[in-house]
């Protein structure tokens, strides 16, 4: 009885002893039994942080001019195309001016005949001026009478004999034409060795101008007579009507001025013709001068508009000619919000990206500031300054810059995945011996991936920034 009183005594006291060590090895290594969360994580480090302002917009020229015509006529040569770079003050476009030429001529025998008249006037008139004067004016009434013939065919049509008729007068003006310079000669020789006074001379090339004038008008009289007439060439023609009787009224006066003799208001109302003789003259050599269009400054043709042949005029839509843009330095339009805007300023770098060059970046720099907010999106529209030295940006193409407006040197950063937002706290996790511990961070700026640790950090600290859903304060972890 006494033995197996003491054999259950013993088993008793096994069993005590196993249990209390079993408890021992528990209390001891209580994580032992469970792994940890499986978990990524990555030091807090210090670098430089760059703040940017991102923004769309679009390309544009420096100077961009939209070449015109200020006159109406067909254009005779285009010398540039597109993508030609020009210099300033090239030729781009030759506009016709045979009609302006002869214009030209005419308002200088005009003018000749102003200056003449005047010397008269003021010189008094010898004998031999007097008969000058009758031949000016007979002259005068041959060209006015050729004029009113000429226009009279333009706008009843020529006959057989009116063209033979054209052909002599041709030949009868060559004739005249060839007199009066051979005249003009003579006189300037005597003019040079003292024989002949400075008037005598001036009337002989009065005479010699309008000589050549009726040769002129003979020629294009004979010329309309075969092809027949353009709108341009009867209008033309009236004005050329007017002009010499115009002239022959002059040649009157100066008749009659020369054989009653001036007076002062007559010399008067004579210099006032010669200003307006030769304003007529500044006028007429102004349209022949906008014949020949140039290049307003250095850059590229971006758009031809016009091709010889076409008729162009002053008027909105007709006169366009070329385009000419300046873009070695071209701008990017950027749209940014009120709020950034605050942030720019002049001067700032600016990285530009261009759909039609993904592999490339364009460094540019705010040059200008907008000033009002486009009412519609309330945006406000600054400028960058690119150097475009290849020409590669064209205007018109989308560009995306991203704005530099703050570089922060020496700061904490940590991923944006390390941060989490648990019952309005802004909180990071860090490992420490296999334990997660929750630290509340104050964070500044976001930069791509990384945002700024202003505070809750220490430089070193192995922040969780994978696997930390539904961890908490204390949570055992396993770094993988």
């Amino acid at each position: 009885m006494r033995r197996w009183i003491a054999v259950g005594v013993l088993i008793l006291v096994v069993g005590v002893a196993w249990r209390v060590m079993s408890a021992g090895r528990r209390a001891e290594t209580p994580a032992a039994s469970e792994a940890g969360v499986p978990v990524e994580v990555r030091p807090v480090e210090t670098t430089t942080l760059v703040e940017r302002v991102s923004a769309g917009g679009s390309i544009t020229a420096v100077r961009e001019v939209l070449v015109t015509t200020k006159l109406s006529a067909r254009v005779a040569a285009v010398l540039v195309k597109e993508g030609d770079n020009v210099r300033a003050g090239q030729v781009l476009v030759r506009l016709e001016s045979d009609d302006i030429q002869a214009q030209v001529r005419q308002a200088e025998a005009g003018l000749a005949a102003a200056t003449a008249r005047l010397r008269m006037l003021e010189e008094g008139a010898r004998p031999q001026e007097r008969a000058q004067v009758e031949d000016q004016v007979r002259s005068a009434e041959a060209n006015l009478a050729a004029a009113t013939a000429r226009l009279r065919m333009l706008e009843e049509g020529a006959r057989p004999q009116e063209r033979a008729q054209a052909d002599a007068a041709v030949a009868q003006a060559r004739a005249n034409y060839e007199t009066a310079r051979a005249n003009l000669e003579r006189m300037r020789m005597l003019y040079e060795s003292g024989a002949i006074s400075k008037a005598q001379l001036d009337a002989a090339e009065l005479q010699h101008d309008l000589a050549r004038a009726q040769y002129d008008a003979a020629v294009q009289q004979r010329n309309l007579v075969q092809t027949g007439p353009r709108p341009q060439e009867i209008e033309m023609t009236r004005s050329q009507v007017e002009a010499a009787r115009a002239q022959l009224d002059a040649a009157r006066q100066q008749h009659a001025l020369v054989q009653q003799g001036a007076r002062e208001q007559e010399v008067q109302m004579a210099r006032a013709q010669v200003a307006q003789a030769r304003a007529s003259v500044a006028f007429a050599r102004l349209q022949l001068a906008n014949a020949t269009v140039v290049a307003p400054f250095a850059g590229t043709v971006t758009r031809r508009l016009v091709e010889p042949g076409q008729l162009v005029t002053p008027m909105p839509g007709q006169g366009a000619l070329v385009m000419v843009a300046q873009i070695d330095t071209v701008y990017a339009g950027l749209d940014v919000s009120e709020t950034d805007l605050g942030r720019i300023r002049v001067g700032q770098p600016v990285a530009l990206r261009i759909d039609a060059y993904p592999d490339r970046t364009f460094a540019g720099t705010v040059s200008e500031l907008g000033y009002a907010a486009d009412p519609r999106v309330r945006v406000f529209r600054i400028k960058v300054a690119v150097p475009n030295p290849d020409h590669a940006l064209k205007p018109g193409m989308f560009a995306r810059g991203d704005i530099t407006v703050a570089t922060h040197p020496e700061t904490m950063v940590i991923p944006r995945s390390a941060v989490v937002t648990e019952g309005g706290r802004t909180l990071a996790f860090v490992a420490q011996a296999g334990i997660a511990r929750a630290r509340t961070v104050r964070l500044g700026i976001a930069s791509g991936p990384m945002v700024q640790v202003l505070s809750g950090l220490s430089k070193g600290d192995a922040v969780i920034i994978a696997g930390h859903d539904g961890l908490t304060d204390g949570t055992p972890v396993s770094v993988r």
